[in-house]
């Protein structure tokens, strides 16, 4: 974890700004890097929250206060994670006092994980996956392996990691996202975008785009406006610079959700936050971005709603969509070129939410409630 760059003095100044955590209620704490690895183990905590107080460590600044705005609960407590020092650790844990730490992801902290051990904490990992070749695979284990023997539960949802740490004791989940995907309340859509929707038969989402899908959405527009397709695009980041761009890529003026006009041409694009989860429920197939450059999104959303996805190259981080692929329900191309004839297959694809569970091994392996029964077991008596 690195002490340096521009966001160092807000690391700095959240350390000293830790507050009410002192508390006599028994206590788990989530260690988290940002808003994914939360909504990872959302479902757990949703168990969890109903027996003990939950405090949640976050290391982005950006999304510990996005966080503690989306997800206001008495139970919950969002707080900034420290750097991996040992007299900022120590803070953390003195003010805190968990009987149980869960930690969402890879991160791999070793002054807070030797902390755990010296001080008898139990602490579990959740969606714990190793990536990389074999080679890389191996140093990744050497490296992390003395900690992890210490750990006092391993569940990961990758088969190629379940294998790798077999001695350790690993245990298989399915990809706790699903949960959190099947719960969720859907916001209603504003009426201008309701009514966009209504005037196709078919809709394509672009979901969470980057610079890098530029190239992609331009070799989809034509073909889609030409197959009668309502096409919404919702950039990652609201950022006006990429809108400008897409816009010009496309030679066309795309109409802006959040100016509540009537839409009567092919496009829409979503300049406000919170609605992909609810567009999911109209779109009739969708592109899911950041496969070309800055890190595949989550594919879990899609797919449980029965969308065919297209996805860029680089998703080997992301066991779950081998698994997606694997079903056909996922279709990965390697250049931008490739996706008119992406489109064609996965128009001829159609799958439910039933469906896409059992390829994600939702009723074989162990889920939230299940690994909340095994970290409940570990705390101490009341």
């Amino acid at each position: 974890m690195g002490v340096f760059g521009p966001r160092a003095k807000i690391w700095a100044r959240a350390e000293r700004r830790y507050d009410n955590l002192n508390s006599d209620s028994q206590t788990i704490l989530c260690c988290v890097a940002s808003v994914g690895e939360y909504l990872y183990i959302a479902a757990l905590i949703g168990h969890l929250k109903q027996h003990v107080r939950i405090v949640v460590s976050v290391f982005s600044p950006d999304a510990r206060d996005y966080l503690s705005r989306r997800y206001t609960d008495d139970k919950i407590q969002f707080v900034q994670a420290p750097f991996d020092t040992r007299e900022s650790v120590s803070t953390l844990l003195k003010l805190t006092s968990p009987d149980h730490v869960i930690i969402s992801g890879n991160e791999f902290w070793p002054i807070f994980l030797d902390q755990l051990t010296q001080r008898k904490i139990p602490f579990t990992y959740v969606g714990l996956t190793i990536n990389g070749d074999k080679k890389k695979g191996k140093l990744l284990i050497k490296l992390m392996s003395n900690y992890l023997l210490n750990a006092a539960n391993l569940f990961t949802h990758s088969d190629k990691t379940a294998e790798r740490l077999k001695a350790l004791y690993i245990n298989r989940s399915y990809h706790l996202r699903v949960e959190e995907c099947i719960e969720t309340n859907r916001t209603a859509l504003p009426q201008n975008i309701l009514a966009f929707i209504s005037q196709y038969e078919k809709i394509f989402v672009f979901a969470s785009v980057h610079k890098s899908d530029i190239e992609t959405i331009k070799s989809l527009i034509p073909e889609l406006t030409g197959s009668k397709y309502g096409s919404i695009i919702v950039p990652h980041h609201i950022d006006y610079d990429i809108i400008r761009e897409i816009s010009d890529s496309i030679e066309l003026q795309i109409p802006l959700s959040s100016a509540r006009n009537k839409v009567n041409g092919p496009l829409l694009l979503i300049d406000e936050v919170g609605h992909l989860q609810s567009l999911y429920a109209y779109a009739t197939l969708c592109y899911v971005g950041g496969g070309f450059g800055e890190g595949l999104h989550s594919t879990i959303e899609p797919t449980i709603n029965g969308v065919p996805t297209l996805i860029g190259p680089n998703h080997n981080k992301f066991p779950e969509v081998s698994l997606l692929i694997r079903a056909g329900y996922i279709r990965s191309i390697a250049q931008p070129s490739e996706a008119v004839d992406a489109l064609s297959d996965l128009e001829k694809q159609s799958f439910n939410q039933m469906e896409a569970l059992q390829a994600l091994g939702y009723f074989e392996h162990l889920g939230s409630e299940d690994i909340a029964l095994q970290i409940q077991t570990t705390l101490p008596s009341a």
